[in-house]
């Protein structure tokens, strides 16, 4: 009543398998939870421009990108804080929209976020 070594190794690897994939689905949904405002503030105060900007989606042009970029950018205060009253009065939605789809979508860069806005990745649900 015994299993065969091969078996036993088989139903070890799956089992961890298993619990990888379950601490992976843990750690995303984690990772996908809404920034308050207060996060909103620090992470959105940390960006900056991007080294290499990257490629304008199909049909956009870079001044577009170029003017949403120089629109966010102005929601920095002149102490190096983002102001989320200003993004959602400059980008539309409300903070907690903001919260949601910022975590979901972070942008590395402010070019970065310019992608993400004009591929609707920041809209309104």
């Amino acid at each position: 009543s015994s299993i065969s070594a091969p078996v036993a190794l088989k139903l070890i690897c799956f089992a961890r398998v298993v619990v990888v994939l379950a601490c992976s689905s843990v750690v995303a949904m984690a990772s996908t939870a809404p920034w308050s405002e207060g996060e909103i503030k620090s992470k959105m105060s940390q960006l900056k421009h991007a080294e290499t900007a990257p490629p304008a989606p199909p049909g956009i042009e870079k001044a577009t990108l170029d003017a949403i970029v120089q629109k966010v950018t102005g929601c920095v205060d002149a102490n190096g804080q983002f102001d989320v009253i200003a993004l959602v009065s400059n980008f539309g939605g409300d903070a907690a929209m903001w919260g949601r789809k910022l975590a979901k979508y972070p942008p590395a860069d402010w070019q970065t976020f310019a992608v993400y806005y004009v591929n609707g990745q920041y809209t309104a649900d």
